[in-house]
């Protein structure tokens, strides 16, 4: 399992836009989006037993398309591929599951 600790707490993404100066950047400053902004159109918010469904799935070695599948399939809904990404980042940052051989491909099965 990844070091990150397990946590019950939502994840909070910044919210604050700015404009920032990047030295590697001849262009000039940069405006830096903030989450909120860039990601407003999505669905952010997951039902427990549907997080823990694409945990699950996850940890099983289920392809990407397989686990939105899987989702549908359940009643949970279709969600946009962003949204279960979203999902599977936060999942990964809390440290409830790992990276896997395959990554979004899932792994063989055995």
């Amino acid at each position: 399992m990844s070091s990150l600790r397990k946590t019950s707490q939502p994840f909070r993404w910044p919210i604050e836009n700015k404009t920032v100066r990047n030295p590697d950047a001849p262009s000039g400053p940069v405006v830096v989006y903030s989450t909120e902004e860039v990601l407003k159109d999505l669905n952010r918010y997951w039902q427990p037993k549907a997080r823990a469904l694409v945990e699950e799935l996850w940890i099983a070695g289920k392809p990407y398309a397989e686990i939105n599948a899987e989702l549908t399939a359940a009643g949970m809904g279709r969600k946009d591929d962003d949204e279960l990404a979203l999902c599977i980042m936060e999942l990964a940052r809390r440290g409830n599951i790992d990276i896997r051989p395959g990554g979004v491909y899932g792994t063989p099965a055995k």
